[in-house]
């Protein structure tokens, strides 16, 4: 609602926006799982504040430290900030994960553990194809293809940092949004079911 107002200069617009996501049903049968709902939230708030460059950061931080697939949202939003406020970004990004990290040593039992739980935060793994979920669990796609597709998605990732060039608030939006879909082809532990991550974001491109 704040979006379509402040942002698209439509009240209605936002107001729109939001009816049709609470009427869809995923977001009835989701929203108490905060791994679905929380990422994507932090990331309608990053746009929210996109023309503060400090705060965009800081949101951008979190959403990271809950679940670290919008890092790769990174290259795209550097791109937009290149000559706009790219040091209060980055600022922002790091003070916010620098707390997350802080936090996660609270709740570690030994530095052992609490490397673990780093390491799981930012993804710091190599992809796997044992034991995966979603599209690539029980009788779905096959989990050597898994890699080919990580390694065009990182392409993408990266080449949208690239092109197009000039980039506006409707660049960020459909963008961004493209690269939370593309995220679940290759998510290993319920790819394809995650429709929360993409789904604000494709939500306000339509409406925009």
């Amino acid at each position: 609602v704040l979006i379509g107002y402040w942002h698209f200069g439509n009240l209605t617009t936002g107001i729109g926006a939001a009816t049709l996501y609470l009427m869809l049903p995923y977001t009835a049968m989701m929203t108490g799982r905060v791994i679905h709902v929380l990422p994507a939230a932090l990331l309608v708030w990053m746009v929210l504040c996109y023309r503060q460059p400090l705060w965009s950061g800081v949101l951008a931080g979190m959403a990271i430290g809950v679940v670290y697939y919008p890092i790769f949202l990174l290259p795209l939003w550097i791109s937009f900030y290149w000559q706009r406020g790219l040091m209060r970004f980055l600022t922002g990004i790091l003070s916010s994960l620098v707390v997350v990290a802080l936090a996660l040593a609270l709740v570690s039992d030994s530095v052992a553990n609490y490397g673990e739980n780093l390491q799981t935060m930012l993804g710091i793994w190599l992809p796997q194809i044992e034991g995966l979920k979603g599209v690539w669990g029980l009788n779905g796609w096959d989990p050597i293809y898994r890699l080919p597709i990580l390694a065009a998605f990182v392409a993408i990732s990266f080449g949208l940092a690239i092109w197009p060039a000039q980039k506006n608030l409707g660049t960020l939006l459909s963008c961004s949004a493209a690269v939370m879909v593309a995220t679940q082809f290759w998510h290993g532990y319920g790819g394809g079911l995650y429709v929360a991550w993409y789904l604000p974001l494709t939500l306000l491109t339509i409406f925009r």
